[in-house]
């Protein structure tokens, strides 16, 4: 698979897997569903100037409205974050105070656009644990699965790098959260799921018992 121009050509009848890893290796790992539609069905998709959309949309929107009543084209300088705080703070840092409290991670999802890697935590029989990792979903990439093979109750994976934003969230015994990265080859979203250690040393002593 190929981009020349606006256009991205492949090979017509060409199966899902093989077109979201072809579009991965074009650095496009949130296709829409008439890009792979497109590729699959056709081999090839022109791709839309987004800026020249919206401005198009704006402008057929307003057509009839007298000119002293339009106040501003629709342009991408009109999509901010909500929180536009500069962040310095690492993962690490920010992970150090749910550990210091006792919160261990027993379960972690790394996603870039339709990528997915995930480890889980596993007591065996015989006292010890080990973090089981899987592919969920999309491509397999080396630093999604580098970051998923780094990650242990106490460590995160990605402890050196600063978040853009992050949120937590409790259901019952569980404590989520979720952090976004900006890099330069695109967002990262990874989720920590958490559980007390108390929680987690019980789960042990049960699994001796199987």
């Amino acid at each position: 698979m190929e981009r020349i121009g606006n256009k991205i050509i492949g090979t017509k009848g060409t199966e899902l897997e093989i077109v979201l890893s072809g579009l991965a290796m074009l650095g496009i790992y949130d296709p829409s569903d008439d890009m792979v539609k497109a590729l699959m069905e056709d081999g090839e998709y022109e791709e839309v100037n987004k800026k020249e959309e919206l401005e198009k949309i704006a402008t057929d929107s307003f057509k009839n409205t007298r000119v002293d009543d339009i106040r501003e084209v629709i342009t991408d300088d009109n999509f901010f974050d909500f929180e536009e705080e500069t962040n310095n703070e690492t993962i690490g840092e920010y992970m150090s105070y749910l550990f210091s409290d006792s919160w261990n991670i027993y379960k972690a999802q790394v996603r870039r656009g339709i990528a997915v890697e995930e480890t889980e935590l596993e007591f065996l029989n015989n006292g010890k644990c080990k973090m089981n990792k899987r592919t969920v979903s999309g491509p397999t990439i080396s630093y999604l699965r580098i970051i998923a093979n780094e990650i242990k109750p106490t460590i995160t994976g990605m402890d050196g790098k600063v978040y853009s934003s992050v949120i937590t969230r409790e259901e019952k015994n569980i404590k989520m959260v979720r952090f976004i990265i900006k890099e330069e080859t695109g967002e990262v979203t990874i989720t920590y799921y958490l559980k007390q250690r108390e929680t987690l040393a019980k789960e042990r002593e049960s699994a001796m018992w199987r």
